[in-house]
């Protein structure tokens, strides 16, 4: 997929003014660690919401969640005036009987997110290998 085919700008998902709605997958790559949680938010057309919501679960791989978002709006309506953003969900740290060693629980450490046009099997890298037990889900954030 070229980088033309990226979206952006403001009109989001349905473009300025009720155009038609484009068909936009967000990709998200995290490190799995152990006991920490965290959500996506995005500006929809309804106000801010919740796009997904993730309790990890320890792995310690490399993990894809890719989740169809239909109703942005980006016009700068969530945190801090963003259109999507990442918000941590806490636990983890000093709960649940660590190691002791490596990375604390709770932080979650990011590759990368990306907002694309088309469907999530069309930009999986890693064939979008977390399958959100805890379904994606819509709501208000």
């Amino acid at each position: 997929m070229g980088a033309g085919s990226r979206a952006g700008g403001a009109g989001g998902a349905g473009g300025a003014g009720g155009g038609s709605a484009r068909e936009l997958t967000l990709r998200l790559v995290f490190l799995d660690v152990e006991g920490a949680s965290f959500h996506v938010g995005y500006d929809a057309h309804g106000g801010a919401r919740t796009l997904a919501r993730v309790a990890t679960r320890g792995s310690g791989e490399w993990r894809e969640l890719c989740v169809p978002l239909t109703d942005g709006r980006f016009g700068g309506g969530g945190v801090g005036g963003a259109d999507i953003w990442l918000a941590n969900g806490g636990g983890g740290g000093g709960n649940g009987g660590g190691n002791g060693g490596g990375r604390n629980g709770g932080d979650v450490v990011f590759d990368s997110l990306e907002l694309a046009e088309g469907e999530p099997s069309e930009l999986a890298i890693a064939g979008c290998d977390w399958d959100e037990e805890q379904t994606p889900l819509v709501e208000a954030a």
